[in-house]
């Protein structure tokens, strides 16, 4: 069963969608033996003798979360209080990489069981259906075979946030002039955050500019790109999956560290070139195989350090480890 907002969203095969808030939802939730989710389970729902959750979260570690973010956000004791009670009760969760471990049971406040196997959403990436996805991906796009897809996909900013779950996008990044400037050889895709889709606000399409803020899967996205401009979103540990080049669109770097801070040191976990302008993105595009061999190094020491579990195979070990009897599933990686 799967959680939609509606029925207007298209399941994986074999998939039963459940709207959230119906009776069957509620009933679900309640008689469900597992539960999968990539935050927290809702706030009214109750620890059920039996019931297993299993906790992938939604993004490598990398910005500020958990209970410092909270205190930093100035929620509630209350607040603050459920999010740990509701971490509490995950039977599993789910960590990405070696790195992240630590990060995720200090800020979250979780000390169970966890599973360092990589992200499974990602598997699907290095599957035998990646090219077939990225085909039919860009087809449905209007992208032609003869065209280079750069897929803009920033994250959100807490000083242009209008709550705690909405945001503008600002305009840190100007796509009709990249297009103009790139002209029709290339295609330019928009994806905004979850924060920005909860806006009125939605980007300024044309030809070659695509918002594909409402595209139901990003990893179809991420295989229907050649290139990506990224900022500060954990989305490039798993766009760095497709091996593709990456571009880093920054003009507020110091801002945001002030604002929001950071786990890690910013640039090792950004193996391309920092620009503050679109006039550079559009540069350092327009001579791509230069940034690819410039940045080479940088690239593979980032994939070995935050994402060498990404083999595609973490949906087998997750399996293995939760609903193999426990006796038959075999040992996990390191």
């Amino acid at each position: 069963y799967w959680t939609v907002k509606d029925h207007s969203v298209v399941v994986p095969e074999g998939g039963i969608p459940v709207v959230r808030n119906s009776p069957e939802w509620f009933a679900r939730l309640r008689t469900a033996k597992y539960m999968i989710v990539n935050m927290y389970q809702p706030l009214f729902h109750p620890d059920i003798d039996g019931q297993v959750i299993i906790e992938t979260f939604h993004g490598y570690p990398f910005k500020q979360m958990g209970r410092p973010h909270w205190v930093n956000m100035q929620f509630s004791q209350a607040r603050v209080e459920s999010y740990v009670r509701r971490a509490k009760e995950w039977d599993y969760l789910v960590s990405p990489a070696r790195y992240a471990t630590p990060f995720l049971t200090r800020d979250f406040v979780y000390d169970g069981a966890v599973l360092e196997i990589g992200y499974p959403r990602n598997d699907v990436l290095q599957s035998d259906q990646a090219a077939e996805i990225r085909a039919a991906t860009r087809a449905s796009l209007g992208v032609s075979d003869s065209q280079t897809a750069i897929l803009y996909a920033p994250t959100f900013r807490d000083y242009l946030s209008e709550d705690d779950h909405r945001a503008s996008m600002g305009d840190f990044f100007d796509a009709a002039t990249l297009s103009q400037t790139l002209g029709p050889d290339y295609v330019v895709l928009i994806r905004g955050h979850a924060f920005h889709a909860r806006t009125s606000e939605r980007p300024e399409t044309a030809d070659h500019i695509v918002d594909v803020t409402d595209y139901p899967d990003p990893a179809d996205l991420y295989l229907a790109a050649d290139t990506a401009v990224l900022d500060y979103s954990s989305l490039r540990f798993d766009f760095a999956v497709t091996g593709k080049p990456m571009i880093f669109l920054v003009p507020d770097l110091e801002l945001y560290q002030d604002t929001r801070g950071w786990l890690l040191d910013y640039p090792p976990t950004a193996p391309g070139p920092l620009l503050r302008t679109t006039a550079e993105v559009a540069s350092a595009i327009s001579r791509l195989d230069e940034v690819v061999e410039e940045y080479a190094v940088a690239y593979d020491t980032f994939r070995k350090e935050f994402i060498d579990l990404e083999d595609g195979k973490a949906s087998q070990r997750l399996v293995d480890a939760v609903f193999v009897p426990r006796g038959d599933a075999p040992a996990l990686p390191g």
